[in-house]
């Protein structure tokens, strides 16, 4: 497991960002220890304490092929986290979706900040899921993973919660560069409403999302404009 630095940027509250690709141990325990912190326990309950636990990390991260995270760093404290991976569209869940992208990615931003608070709202999880896909789409120029197509061939999914309206914002306007433009960036798949077992809470509801593969290059295009790449990169 190793890191390399991609790229940089300076958030809307002028903290100096870090991108980085991949994981090793130092930042595995860095994203365990995050799991824990209470914005994150309150979006995801205990799942990334167990996909980062010692124990169960090395599954996680070989699941479909291979899992690419990377991560956003303020001085070194963990401020964002994204990944990509190989994972069949839940067809089932979103029949009605235009496309079925064979990867999904995921997003973070509510870990605890140094100076009280955490690092959402400050366009640290934009610039992150930015910099992350310009990145995979050229890692992926030839193929991905597992032997699935090049992710700028055939898009993106996520799902999130129906009340997480920040989160869909941020996914509906990834792309855009400036306030009042159309939308650039996931388009809605459908909403999916999980059964509720006998005698238990019932779910929240998903909402399904896709990015096409036009709009992943118009994104790629133009991330220069939001973040400052590696020349080594």
């Amino acid at each position: 497991m190793s890191i390399a630095r991609i790229a940089t940027f300076e958030s809307k509250t002028g903290d100096s960002v870090e991108v980085f690709r991949g994981i090793d141990e130092p930042t595995r325990a860095k994203i365990y220890k995050g799991a824990f912190d209470p914005g994150i326990v309150k979006t995801l309950g205990t799942k990334d304490q167990r996909r980062f636990s010692p124990e169960a990390f090395p599954g996680w991260i070989s699941k479909g092929g291979g899992r690419l995270p990377y991560t956003a760093q303020v001085n070194g404290d963990l401020a964002g986290l994204i990944w990509f991976g190989g994972e069949a569209f839940p067809r089932h869940h979103f029949p009605d979706s235009p496309a079925q992208p064979p990867y999904t990615m995921a997003f973070r931003t509510a870990y605890e900040a140094p100076g009280g608070g955490t690092f959402e709202g400050r366009g640290i999880g934009k610039r992150l899921a930015v910099a992350g896909l310009a990145d995979v789409i050229a890692l992926t120029r030839n193929g991905g993973p597992g032997g699935l197509p090049p992710v700028g061939k055939v898009g993106v999914w996520l799902d999130t919660g129906v009340a997480n309206l920040d989160g869909q914002a941020l996914y509906h306007h990834l792309g855009n560069t400036e306030r009042g433009q159309e939308p650039v960036g996931f388009i809605d798949a459908g909403i999916y409403v999980p059964p509720v077992e006998p005698g238990a809470e019932p779910k929240e509801s998903r909402v399904g999302m896709i990015i096409e593969p036009e709009m992943l290059e118009h994104i790629a295009a133009n991330a220069g404009s939001l973040v400052t790449f590696e020349a080594s990169r």
